[in-house]
């Protein structure tokens, strides 16, 4: 049996759909914008993480925080960094979470910016008999995460 595993994140604050290849650093996020298509091209070490000694219990996991930082352009009209934390599970080793917050030494259970934004594992399913692999797009405008902050900025 091929092994894998299928995982859905809950949020309301969803913006596009993201695509982690698992076996390189790769991630794209598609998403509309203005009438255009856009795929927003992250490598998983761009995120530098500061894991902490904390730790809690969610669900059944035994998870530790992970501190990052989202650069975010938001009016004012100015670039601003977003203190975010996660929290992982080192008994899951997949080197995966929401959007692009991944590349931890565990499964990410659980993001948040404590103030207006959580997204957390809704349901996890390990070595699933059957494997959808959804390919992103390859139609739209290719950026960085960088080059598409700017557009952002240009055009709020």
């Amino acid at each position: 049996m091929e092994s894998g595993f299928n995982m859905a994140f809950i949020s309301a604050q969803v913006e596009g759909n993201y695509f982690t290849n698992l076996n390189t650093s790769n991630i794209v996020n598609y998403k509309k914008n203005k009438g255009s298509d856009f795929l927003i091209n992250y490598n998983k070490e761009d995120v530098k993480w500061t894991i902490t000694d904390e730790q809690k219990k969610i669900a059944n996991y035994d998870c530790y925080k992970a501190t990052t930082y989202q650069l975010d352009a938001y009016p004012p009209k100015e670039i601003r960094p977003r203190p975010l934390d996660v929290w992982f599970c080192p008994s899951i080793p997949i080197k995966a979470g929401p959007y692009q917050y991944s590349n931890l030494p565990g499964l990410v259970i659980l993001l948040t910016d404590n103030k207006t934004f959580t997204m957390y594992l809704q349901n996890l399913e390990l070595n699933p008999k059957e494997i959808e692999v959804e390919k992103p797009p390859t139609k739209g405008v290719k950026m960085t995460a960088s080059e598409y902050l700017k557009y952002q900025l240009k055009n709020l």
